[in-house]
């Protein structure tokens, strides 16, 4: 080919090129267009002392970027852009440190200023707490005697073991619901029951509270063990009307007690001493004019324990079966000789 025909209309043919150039990275650039960008990029924490604990500490902190849009993506989605150097740090709230960015990537350029992070420290410490069983309020007359949680394989009160920020632990208790009512009288235990915390009286999930290294709760479950006694029961009695006195000379009396027996309920340990109930009160029967249909309460004597139903009626007949004569004298003694 001749040169003539490279040279010739050269300005033509570079201002051609030019363009074509120009139009496709003007098409290139459309799909994938340079950006200036602040994205949450991964924090990375070394060199901590063993015997302290970050609280709350961001997992992420926003970094300004340069570059195309795909390459600062791949940075927004990177685990780790910023790492902060604790050494020599001590524990205490609001302290500031700078971040080194290391942006891992081709194509994006960060900022070159160090990165501000806040930071709260504290010291890392190891807490036993005495573990407390609630319970529902009891039936009527129910005592609850012993209350006790147990850890695995023991029969001694469980302690648990927690580790976590010192201002985390300080006033923490720990403690397990026992949901179940307790009605009756007897032994109960319940194998796996889920501790829980709480502190200033509200219910804390220390799960959810992000430190580093994370709190420690080493018995997150224990069994539970529970002795009551009381209650309250219900049982039939006898009811009988009380007497004195013989009747009348020559008379004969009967008593009829209707109904002859009532339901008693209340607490058991008192139910269990009642045998049958006299009613009061007694029926003279030296003095009874005639026959009489009488009202008495059914009082247990015992304060709590009430009878169903809380009345009798007591018939009493007086039948005059024979004459009553005059009373023979007793004979005199002999004379002594």
């Amino acid at each position: 080919m001749p040169l003539s025909w490279i040279v010739a209309n050269w300005r033509l043919k570079l201002l051609a090129l030019l363009l074509a150039v120009g139009l496709l990275m003007a098409v290139a650039f459309s799909e994938n267009p340079v950006e200036a960008k602040t994205v949450p990029v991964g924090v990375q924490y070394v060199n901590k002392p063993d015997a302290l604990v970050l609280v709350q500490p961001p997992p992420k902190v926003n970094v300004s970027v340069f570059g195309l849009r795909d390459a600062v993506e791949r940075v927004q989605s990177s685990a780790v852009g910023v790492t902060v150097d604790l050494s020599g740090s001590k524990a205490g709230p609001n302290q500031t440190f700078y971040g080194r960015i290391k942006v891992i990537g081709s194509g994006v350029t960060a900022q070159s200023d160090p990165v501000a992070v806040l930071l709260t420290i504290d010291t890392y410490e190891r807490a036993l707490l005495d573990i407390d069983v609630r319970v529902p309020d009891s039936a009527g007359g129910i005592k609850i005697n012993n209350k006790v949680a147990l850890c695995p394989g023991s029969r001694d009160p469980c302690k648990e073991p927690v580790s976590g920020p010192a201002s985390t632990l300080e006033g923490l208790r720990a403690f397990v619901r026992y949901d179940t009512p307790i009605s009756n009288a007897g032994s109960f235990d319940s194998p796996s029951q889920p501790v829980q915390f709480e502190k200033n009286g509200r219910v804390i999930d220390l799960r959810s509270i992000n430190t580093s290294p994370v709190i420690s709760i080493e018995q997150p479950t224990v069994a539970v063990h529970i002795d009551s006694a009381g209650g309250t029961q219900t049982k039939q009695v006898v009811i009988y009307a009380k007497v004195i006195n013989q009747a009348p000379c020559g008379a004969t009396v009967n008593v009829d007690v209707q109904p002859g027996v009532v339901n008693v309920f209340g607490p058991v340990d008192q139910i269990s001493k009642i045998g049958s109930i006299g009613l009061d009160p007694a029926i003279n029967l030296a003095t009874l004019p005639s026959s009489q249909v009488l009202t008495r309460n059914v009082n247990t004597g015992f304060d709590g324990v009430r009878a169903e139903p809380s009345s009798a009626k007591v018939t009493v007949t007086l039948t005059q079966t024979s004459a009553c004569g005059p009373t023979a004298p007793s004979p005199s003694p002999s004379p002594t000789r």
